[in-house]
């Protein structure tokens, strides 16, 4: 909220060009007062209504004061003072306006109080900016600037956003014309630009980012123009970092005085001021003080934070969050500064460091994105077709293993016709690693011609940019990084650092454990799944073996270009337009809504329906430790809203489980944590540590005579048996040394009336164990190889699917193998999906999806497979059984969404969404009520789908 108390001039609020027009010519004509009324940006609508219909020079709207006096009436008890001292106070120090942000800023006392100097303090404020304060800002302004009644005052941000505020009382202390816009307006950087021709602009304050998306089309316009037709004098950059001389030098010709401005909303905007005199071709940064503006004095304290201080300026500010006022002459920044000569120059914010060490190298953020911007920020530049706007590169990381630079650009392209992403990024790229060829980086343009990444404040909007990338891209890694990366990787898992590049892999005693765990961790640095990665570990040096995955990024680079869409995630909530019209189809599928999770979903979400209602409740888990919580709308059903959120600081890849009773739903991590959350409110009942990670989904098991258990395998080498309403394990048993992947199975054994849990391992081992007290009633190890499905249970017999490309038949009653299909290059990572027609049927089709690019169907005992359906790429999520529709639905890695007949293995065509832009490991969720599926994504997010049977 924004107020102003003084009040009668006509105002003026521009929401599209055509009223544009009309109020300007308006207000060339009237002859400014001196007061203004500014009201709550979202009442913006009233005002525009009362200027049209209003036939008077001045209005007045009372009930902006009520409102304000309503506000402090309101407010909680505040520490240390009574009502009656809260009016007095405030008409005392004669506020002259009032306005909400959500500072970093604290006092000095505060600070020094503080053991933890590199705190940043975030919260809520209202800030009560008083005349004396804002006072010495206009009448500095004044002084500096000398504008007179002939001078036109552009607004370039909303009111929420005080630097705005400032320029309005320049303009009516100057008697200068002033005009207002709105996003709608700024956000098209061409029109905008010719906003400031057109109207003959002569003053402004900027921001960076906003300027960015105008200098190109402003220079074009006074590139047109003659020297007498351009108007514009000043312009003040602020609220970002300035723009460097370099990025400047395109408008030295022009009278154009440039300023860099620095202060805080809590000193009533500006604090400091820098000229910029004589504009160089050097890459030289602007410094943010070449002096103090009246009655305010910025330095830097003993560790380099810039201070601000003023016995004039003081503010009172209201802290929402403490519930307490302050009233402060000395304020820290949490912006670190840099002295040189005279001058002081802006270095970082507190919370972000600028120096970062990545393979052994020195990382300089702000150098390499200062070095971008000097190689391609020119929009007059002749070699490139582009130009960079803005930059952001941060430091982060890939699958848990690799550390990179995340580059995230919005550009401008001054040939839009011959606009090629592919390019532009080769370009960065090139440039990129000249300088750094060890690092590893992942480059993300944002066209900003058809995307704005700005807040209402006209600034950057970091998660704007975020929202509008692909987090699944790979990293580009150069091919010495690559080899590196897979030395690495081998050496971590044969526990050797003396691994030669040129010597077989086979000499270091690897096994199959090994070689899956190598394979795995390559595929998923590399996102590359591909059959011949494997065996290649049992007969190839790493050279060689780099050789082969260089191919394959280079043939994915390929296939991707001819792939590509232009799909962007802006919305966390959004829906999608995608049915398209196929003749003969069966069935149409209907994208209804999906949710960001911040990283990859590979568990599948949990379906709960409620007792008391007819509605349902979702629990989505990702790989960013976010555990979500959804409620679906009773009078709206497929829609759900959040019910709550927690965030565990380890990777989540098991799938959530909850309590026979709703009440309790668990959640297993990578750090080995299991932990109960209350399924109501989010609150932690307890947790448990195994002493390895945990990628095994738990299962719960409940009976009278036992009671309700959690069985979970970790890579500790032990399955555990926890008692679901404490966390007290019951028992754990170390599985022949071997870490446990897939979920364990339940049996019960009616000859002797009895109940035992069936476990795989990662060295092949399969375990039957006492459920009571964990008693070991058979162990074999039936393969060299990891079993990575969870088995299923048929008449007594365990059903799994193994790596080395067999499909096997247990006997429950002593382990043995009772059959086995042997199928060809058919490695099994998907659980069986068991159909059968009725209960008492022995005959049993068993469907599975396969590493080999297919989906296998096989018959109980059968000794070979009865169809085979095959696939553009693995299958690793489970096939589902829709009972209702007698179909089964299938889920490539690469999002390919099938419908299958289980009789004979042919596709049902699908009339609508068919396929995922991302890979898909998580295996679906289906509603019977609702006619829908979840699945979560490789692409960040969680998905609903419909699926309806065409009549």
């Amino acid at each position: 909220m924004l107020i102003a108390n003084i009040m009668k001039l006509s105002f003026y609020y521009v929401s599209d060009q055509e009223i544009l027009v009309k109020n300007i010519e308006q207000f060339k004509s009237l002859s400014l007062l001196t007061g203004i009324l500014i009201t709550h940006r979202y009442r913006s609508q009233e005002l525009e209504q009362i200027l049209n219909s209003s036939t008077d020079d001045e209005f007045i709207i009372d009930n902006i004061i009520d409102d304000f006096f309503i506000f402090l009436k309101k407010s909680s008890p505040i520490d240390n003072h009574h009502d009656d001292d809260i009016d007095k106070e405030f008409q005392s120090i004669n506020i002259s306006y009032l306005i909400n942000t959500s500072g970093t800023t604290t006092s000095i006392n505060r600070i020094s109080n503080n053991t933890n100097n590199s705190n940043v303090v975030v919260s809520n404020k209202t800030i009560f900016v008083t005349h004396s304060s804002i006072q010495r800002n206009v009448i500095d302004f004044c002084n500096e600037f000398n504008l007179i009644a002939d001078d036109i005052v552009l607004i370039c941000s909303s009111f929420s956003f005080d630097p705005s505020i400032c320029d309005m009382f320049l303009a009516l202390s100057s008697f200068s014309h002033l005009i207002i816009t709105d996003n709608s307006v700024r956000n098209v950087g061409e029109n905008f630009a010719k906003i400031i021709s057109e109207f003959e602009i002569t003053y402004m304050t900027i921001t960076p980012s906003l300027w960015y998306r105008i200098n190109y089309y402003l220079l074009k316009i006074f590139q047109k123009s003659s020297s007498s037709s351009i108007h514009l004098r000043f312009v003040n950059f602020g609220g970002e970092i300035c723009p460097n001389q370099n990025q400047l030098k395109i408008f030295q010709q022009y009278p154009i005085e440039f300023r860099n401005l620095y202060g805080l909303s809590e000193m009533s905007v500006w604090a400091s001021m820098f000229k910029i005199d004589g504009i160089s071709s050097v890459d030289q940064e602007i410094p943010i003080m070449g002096r103090s503006l009246i009655d305010t004095n910025v330095s830097l304290d003993q560790y380099n934070e810039i201070i601000l201080e003023s016995n004039v300026r003081k503010c009172l500010i209201f802290e929402s969050n403490n519930i307490e006022w302050s009233w402060y002459s000395r304020l820290m920044t949490n912006d670190f500064g840099i002295q040189i000569d005279n001058n002081l120059y802006f270095d970082r914010r507190k919370s972000f460091e600028n120096f970062i060490k990545l393979n052994g190298i020195k990382c300089h953020l702000r150098a390499i994105e200062q070095s971008l911007i000097q190689e391609f920020g020119k929009p007059d530049d002749d070699h490139n077709d582009f130009f960079i706007q803005n930059i952001l590169i941060k430091e982060d990381e890939w699958q848990n293993n690799l550390r990179f630079l995340e580059i995230i650009t919005t550009i401008c392209s001054t040939k839009p016709d011959q606009y090629d992403n592919d390019n532009i990024k080769q370009k960065i790229a090139t440039f990129i690693r000249k300088f750094y060829p060890k690092i590893a980086f992942r480059i993300h343009l944002i066209d900003s011609s058809r995307i704005v990444c700005l807040n209402t404040n006209s600034k950057l909007d970091i998660s704007k940019l975020y929202q509008n990338i692909d987090p699944n891209q790979i990293p580009t890694l150069s091919n010495d990084l690559i080899c590196n990366e897979i030395k690495s990787i081998i050496s971590k898992i044969l526990h050797s650092t003396e691994i030669a590049t040129d010597k077989p892999l086979n000499s270091y005693g690897i096994d199959s454990m090994m070689a899956v765990e190598i394979t795995t961790s390559i595929e998923d640095l590399f996102s590359l799944y591909n059959e011949d990665i494997y065996p290649l570990l049992f007969t190839h040096t790493i050279d060689q073996l780099v050789d082969v995955i260089i191919h394959m990024i280079e043939i994915r680079k390929s296939n991707n270009k001819k792939q590509r869409t232009s799909k962007r995630y802006v919305d966390r909530i959004k829906s999608f337009d995608t049915i398209v019209s196929i003749s003969n189809s069966s069935f149409r599928i209907e994208h209804l809504w999906s949710y960001f999770m911040e990283q990859c979903v590979d568990s599948s979400p949990l379906l709960i329906h409620l007792d008391d209602s007819m509605t349902t409740m979702i629990i989505c888990t990702s790989h960013s430790g976010l555990i979500n919580t959804f409620v679906e709308n009773i009078e709206q059903k497929n829609y759900y809203s959040i019910r709550w959120s927690q965030r565990i600081a380890n990777r989540i890849e098991a799938n959530p489980i909850a309590s026979s009773d709703c009440e309790l739903v668990y959640v297993a991590d990578y750090s080995g944590l299991i932990q109960a959350f209350d399924l109501k409110s989010g609150r932690i009942v307890w947790q448990s540590k195994t002493n390895d990670q945990i990628k095994c989904s738990p299962i719960i098991f409940a009976d009278s005579s036992i009671g309700e258990l959690i069985l979970c395998g970790s890579y500790d080498h032990n399955l555990y048996c926890w008692q679901q309403s404490n966390g007290y394990i019951r028992w754990k048993i170390d599985v022949n040394q071997s870490p446990i992947f897939a979920s364990p199975i339940v049996w019960y054994d009616q000859l002797g009336n009895k109940w035992f849990a069936v476990v795989c391992t990662l060295n092949g081992t399969i375990g039957c164990y006492h459920l009571i007290d964990g008693q070991q009633r058979w162990k074999y190890n039936h393969s060299n190889r990891p079993i990575f499905s969870t088995p299923k249970i048929f008449k007594d017999n365990l059903i799994v699917g193994m790596t080395d490309s067999r499909l096997i038949s247990i006997s429950l009653q002593n382990g043995l193998i009772i059959w086995e299909l042997l199928l060809e290059k058919m490695p099994i990572f998907s659980s069986p999906c068991l159909v059968k027609q009725n209960d008492n049927d022995d005959d049993c089709r068993i469907i599975i999806g396969t590493n080999g690019c297919s989906i296998m169907c096989t018959k109980f005992n059968s000794k070979q497979p009865e169809w085979i359906f095959k696939t553009e790429s693995n299958v690793y999520a489970d096939i589902i059984y829709l009972t209702e529709f007698e179909r089964l639905l299938a889920i490539e890695t690469n999002g390919k969404i099938h419908l299958l007949n289980p009789n004979d293995g042919q596709s049902i065509p699908i009339n609508g969404f068919d396929h995922f832009n991302a890979e898909i490991f998580s295996s679906p969720v289906y509603n019977v009520n609702r006619k829908t599926f979840l699945i979560g994504c490789r692409d960040s997010y969680v998905h609903c789908l419909s699926l309806k049977e065409s009549v």
